[in-house]
């Protein structure tokens, strides 16, 4: 998307002659090629960043589920440092580093429930909505039991 939007806001390529003045060249399929590939290269390797990092750590941790949220954390943390990385500034890498990490770490730590809920963990909340199902057993009307009881005489196919 970035790169689409560059090519919008400055469409048209030029070159410098020797007097140093700008001279407008024809929009050709190179120039728009050489404008999406950086964004589009830097997006493929943070994701591969976050993703390889956090299949790393949850092969190294050897953990019970629960905090899984911690993978993503360092993960997120190794994706804010290449994102960082295009500044060149290491303090710029390093706040990077730490907002994506505690962003990541909280999108997976609360999973989609960001607003509904926020002091229950994981485990409490899947209690809770399985507590809060109704307990009525009779089949709903799409299911297959549900069309064997309205069509008794159909329900030996």
């Amino acid at each position: 998307f970035i790169g689409l939007g560059q090519l919008a806001w400055y469409p048209d390529p030029y070159r410098y002659d020797m007097k140093n003045r700008a001279i407008p060249k024809a929009l050709d399929l190179r120039y728009m090629i050489r404008g999406l590939r950086s964004p589009a290269l830097w997006g493929a390797l943070v994701c591969s960043t976050f993703s390889i990092t956090e299949c790393v750590m949850e092969q190294l941790r050897d953990e019970s589920h629960d905090s899984t949220w911690v993978n993503a954390t360092v993960g997120g943390a190794a994706a804010g440092i290449v994102v960082g990385s295009m500044t060149r500034r290491i303090d710029i890498m390093a706040v990077s580093a730490l907002g994506f990490g505690v962003a990541m770490g909280m999108v997976e730590y609360n999973g989609h429930f960001i607003t509904n809920q926020p002091n229950l963990n994981r485990r409490e909340r899947m209690a809770e909505k399985i507590k809060n199902q109704p307990q009525d057993k009779t089949p709903a009307p799409g299911t297959v039991a549900g069309l064997k009881e309205q069509y008794p005489e159909y329900k030996d196919l």
